[in-house]
């Protein structure tokens, strides 16, 4: 029944009115035939010119409303077909939407949701009590910064003796951002330390920058050979900043360690580090989400022990079963993962890595 009258609903009915010179043309014409029904034939007899006369005035008539008739149908048809024509293309194409202010367009767009529903009982403003709500979120990030991929190989080695992990990253990226909105190249850890009154030299001992470069363009570039080597000029330890993380319950952070190197007039950006950094094994698990959306995302955890092994979940909306393979964590052997997003991320989809010593002894 819904698509039947929605059928229906794609007729359009258009109502016009007659000029002043086609409805006189049609009165006038029906007029004169019509009286000369009523003249008496029996007093024209002997009258051959009053007969002639009639005959005449019965043709005008005719020929008055015959020409009334046809310009009435070719004026209809014809303002029929003109309104038809714009109306037409008006709504395949040529609709004035800069002419409207971004509220009424807001408006304009929930009632289109609400037809393409195809439920006949959901109504407009039913529409902001869904998930719909978040529409708008949705459009800021589309026209936003964005990652054309995001690549992440992590290599852990436990080491036993000193209780610590040591981590090896190479994060690849390259970020859109076509509008050249302020932006910045971030990266942040939290790091658990085995201490709380160590120095920012202690905790640089830490975390080491072994590799960082930055390949930009002001146009949105497809060729990544065609990108710019921009230099990073600090050195790059002067680029880590070191914060204290304010204590919290459940929580064993202490300190934030943070890279940050702004950018201007870049719409494309390549960014490529290597880094290294310590964590006590008493912090097993390895998180990350995204801050931009990302149309392919692929990282890839390993660890170089043959006694631990990782478990991974991902997560991002729209897609949480096992049966998409467009988003997918993979796993041939104990100690290694892979999260791989082969479609668009939004903002926030990420996941988390669990570290396990497979020798440990279950405490009783």
């Amino acid at each position: 029944m819904a698509k039947k009258k929605r059928a229906e609903d794609k007729n359009i009915e258009i109502k016009t009115t007659l000029t002043t010179v086609t409805r006189l043309m049609l009165i006038s014409g029906l007029f004169v035939f019509l009286i000369t029904y009523f003249i008496d034939n029996t007093v024209l007899i002997g009258h051959p010119v009053l007969s002639a006369i009639r005959e005449a005035a019965r043709n005008i008539g005719l020929t008055l409303f015959s020409a009334g008739l046809i310009s009435a149908l070719v004026e209809m048809s014809t303002i029929t077909s003109v309104v038809q024509k714009a109306l037409e293309k008006l709504v395949l194409g040529d609709f004035p939407f800069d002419k409207f202010s971004n509220e009424r367009l807001a408006e304009l767009n929930k009632q289109i949701a609400v037809q393409r529903s195809e439920k006949d009982d959901f109504k407009v403003n039913q529409l902001d009590k869904t998930i719909y709500l978040l529409e708008p979120k949705l459009l800021s990030d589309s026209v936003g910064i964005y990652y054309e991929y995001h690549k992440d190989t992590t290599i852990i080695e436990p080491d036993e003796s000193k209780h610590m992990f040591k981590k090896w990253v190479n994060i690849e990226y390259k970020l859109i951002n076509r509008f050249k909105q302020p932006n910045s190249i971030k990266f942040c850890i939290s790091l658990v330390t085995n201490s709380d009154d160590m120095t920012d030299n202690d905790i640089k001992e830490y975390f080491k920058i072994e590799n960082f470069e930055i390949f930009c363009s002001p146009d949105v570039e497809q060729n990544e050979k065609k990108l710019k080597n921009e230099l990073v000029s600090q050195s790059l330890e002067s680029l880590i900043q070191i914060e204290s993380i304010e204590k919290k319950p459940h929580s064993t952070y202490k300190y934030l360690v943070k890279i940050e190197y702004p950018i201007e007039n870049v719409a494309t950006c390549l960014v490529k580090m290597t880094c290294s950094y310590y964590v006590p094994m008493s912090d097993p698990v390895q998180s990350f989400k995204l801050n931009h959306p990302c149309k392919e995302f692929e990282h890839i955890i390993t660890v170089k022990n043959d006694n631990w092994e990782i478990m991974a979940d991902a997560y991002t909306a729209f897609y949480f079963t096992d049966e998409n393979k467009e988003y997918q964590v993979r796993q041939n052997i104990p100690n290694s993962v892979s999260i791989i997003f082969k479609n668009w991320a939004v903002t926030g989809a990420g996941y988390m890595a669990l570290l396990e010593n497979k020798q440990r002894k279950p405490v009783n």
